[in-house]
């Protein structure tokens, strides 16, 4: 039989995750915040010329961002609010780490994935995340389950 072992929410302030990128580049966001798998996508869209276009860029007016960059802006900011939401709901039972979660998609749904070890130190059987933006905000919503081990007397 499994329970919820947690729920975390995280609400993103856009223009605040547009400063942070303003201040560090997308590329070292990236290699902090992202899995392995979702550094390869990453680096598949971040292109060499897309790169060249986002320096300058001012990420405040996010109506203003051209398409191929809005895109890498949406990308990593999904990320962030999943995984920010991921740890409010392991915490304090495990102490989740930026590489340990995945944010993939499962048809046009988003997923998240956590590695092995993680899955098994938490106890966690299953993982469900919901993400939405619209204007200013992003949000994200992680619920896990875990099992619950039956006593067999």
């Amino acid at each position: 039989m499994s329970h919820i072992i947690g729920v975390g929410v995280d609400l993103l302030h856009l223009p605040r995750f547009a400063a942070l990128l303003n201040r560090k580049s997308p590329e070292r966001l990236a290699k902090y915040i992202l899995s392995s798998s979702e550094h390869q996508a990453f680096a598949a869209t971040y292109q060499e010329e897309t790169r060249t276009a986002l320096l300058g860029v001012q990420f405040c007016d996010l109506q203003l961002i051209p398409p191929e960059q809005r895109s890498i802006f949406y990308f990593l900011a999904t990320r962030w609010t999943a995984k920010e939401a991921a740890y409010k709901a392991l915490s304090p039972r495990y102490r989740l780490a930026w590489h340990e979660v995945t944010i993939a998609k499962d048809g046009r749904r988003p997923c998240l994935l956590l590695d092995a070890q993680c899955k098994l130190a938490a106890n966690v059987s299953a993982a469900h995340l919901s993400i939405s933006h619209d204007g200013d905000y992003a949000v994200a919503v992680v619920t896990f389950e875990g099992q619950t081990k039956s006593n067999l007397t």
